[in-house]
């Protein structure tokens, strides 16, 4: 009964504050929009970095050139040796190209895996972009869900929750109701949300119930975790300064935001313990 209450008394609180209201609102709509177009800037265009030494010549570079930059699809440039590895992680270039190893092999392997990559199926690209799509809106409700759960440090400060035990309640049910409440008001925020972007997005489809377990998979995730985060800050800044940090480095992780087949084999071994994979994996 202490649950129910502490659940139905915050959601009253926070339909009485017209900034509550507002965020409940607009959030969903502007994380939408951000999603979309940021998935928009995302192309399907294969960058190539030229590896040259001292034994380079202009023609190995001519050559290359010719061969690859206006092939469509892919864009060449002249890259770094140094920095191999962190411009593949970061996305900066997809593929290599060593002068110092025959050219000819290297450029038909290139230009073949380009036209694989064309072909690809539709359901395929659709799976990636919903991929994308979930990988963004977790990152941020993760966030947004710490947003609401630090009005649990606020109750704690002004003595509410030392009242609710005075009438005969644990202090514990007052944690789960909040993350009750929690997890309520970010379904209700993802579910607009998501449901706003298969509407705009023809890529991100899904089947009803699928839609319904990702929905409350995200909701439950971000509850159980702003909560917990919460639980262990002392103040409001350092809950959502934590929480921010925590769903960037999962989403990191996850692949959200750069492709994981780069990673160091360490990293990519992380993924099976990531929460934000395995919502992933049910797309």
């Amino acid at each position: 009964m202490g649950i129910y209450l502490v659940i139905k008394n915050n959601i009253k609180r926070a339909m009485r504050n017209r900034m509550n209201i507002v965020m409940v609102v607009l959030a969903p709509l502007l994380i939408c929009v951000v999603t979309v177009i940021s998935l928009q800037f995302k192309t399907n265009i294969v960058r190539v970095g030229i590896l040259d030494d001292a034994n380079t010549t202009k023609e190995d570079i001519k050559y290359v050139m010719e061969q690859l930059d206006g092939y469509q699809g892919i864009e060449v440039q002249r890259a770094e040796s140094t920095l191999i590895n962190t411009n593949l992680i970061m996305g900066r270039y997809h593929r290599y190209i060593d002068t110092t190893k025959p050219l000819e092999p290297q450029v038909r392997e290139i230009k073949a895996s380009t036209v694989i990559a064309k072909n690809v199926s539709n359901s395929e690209k659709s799976s990636k972009t919903a991929k994308q799509a979930v990988g963004l809106l977790i990152t941020t409700f993760l966030i947004l869900a710490t947003v609401h759960a630090t009005q649990y440090l606020k109750d704690q400060k002004s003595g509410t929750i030392s009242r609710y035990m005075m009438s005969g309640r644990v202090k514990g049910s007052y944690f789960i109701g909040y993350c009750g409440y929690t997890f309520l008001i970010t379904a209700v925020q993802c579910g607009v949300c998501l449901g706003l972007m298969t509407a705009i997005m023809p890529r991100v489809r899904m089947e009803f119930t699928l839609f319904i377990t990702i929905v409350l998979t995200i909701a439950l995730l971000a509850a159980v975790l702003s909560m917990c985060i919460v639980k262990l800050s002392k103040s409001d800044l350092r809950a959502n300064l934590t929480a921010s940090s925590v769903a960037i480095i999962l989403s990191l992780l996850a692949g959200t935001f750069v492709a994981t087949e780069h990673m160091p084999k360490s990293m990519q071994t992380l993924q099976v313990l990531n929460p934000i994979n395995w919502i992933l994996n049910l797309l």
